[in-house]
């Protein structure tokens, strides 16, 4: 990335230059080539002011063999600002930025402050959340009846308060939210074990004074 902003402000040194062979048109495009060929069809760079644009939106465009291979700026008939491979006609940005600072990359279209059409790889990712699950060790807190549970899920089919397959596949799945549900359902289930455990140990208890009671 820095050696393409690099190469680029190289580029627009090279506009100002008394030597370079650059054409400029009255129709607010700039083609810059390096002094050999045509550079409307073989250029360097292409800078363009969008036409019928209100608000001045131009973009920047590397040419080959007469088409655009990538670019940055507005596209022809976006609102995005972005940075693309490919024609600028067909644009799905590489990242793009919209007015109301949405990112996206690999989408012209971000519903999110940063959207991601794509694998995304990081090595660690923290999720700020407000409220967690500790409630449940509180001696105020209701634990559900095991019978109850078994009732809901021949019901719903899914445990209660952990959303469901298809509630995922239509809103998709907050991270945050699942993890803190997660922990509440593992926490309930330490508690079960641990009344279980103390209901053996009671029995294990009954059995031995039967046991010696016999003896």
């Amino acid at each position: 990335m820095k050696k393409f902003f690099f190469s680029l402000l190289i580029i627009f040194a090279t506009i100002t230059s008394t030597n370079a062979q650059n054409l400029y048109p009255t129709t607010g495009t700039v083609d810059v080539c390096d002094g050999t060929v045509d550079p409307t069809k073989y250029g360097i760079l292409q800078v363009t002011r969008i036409a019928n644009q209100p608000d001045n939106k131009f973009h920047i465009s590397f040419i080959r063999n007469g088409n655009s291979i990538c670019g940055m700026g507005y596209a022809r008939g976006s609102n995005v600002w972005g940075i693309w491979h490919g024609n600028d006609n067909s644009f799905e940005p590489t990242i793009g930025l919209t007015y109301d600072q949405k990112v996206g990359i690999g989408t012209s279209n971000p519903q999110a402050k940063l959207a991601v059409n794509g694998d995304i790889f990081a090595k660690k990712i923290k999720v700020t959340q407000t409220g967690w699950s500790d409630f449940v060790f509180l001696p105020s807190y209701q634990l559900p009846k095991l019978a109850e549970i078994e009732q809901y899920i021949q019901q719903h089919h899914h445990l209660p308060e952990i959303p469901s397959a298809s509630e995922v596949e239509k809103n998709g799945l907050d991270l945050g939210q699942n993890q803190a549900g997660l922990l509440q359902k593992i926490e309930e289930l330490t508690l079960y074990i641990i009344n279980m455990n103390k209901e053996v140990e009671s029995l294990k208890k009954q059995v031995s004074e039967l046991k010696a009671a016999k003896k």
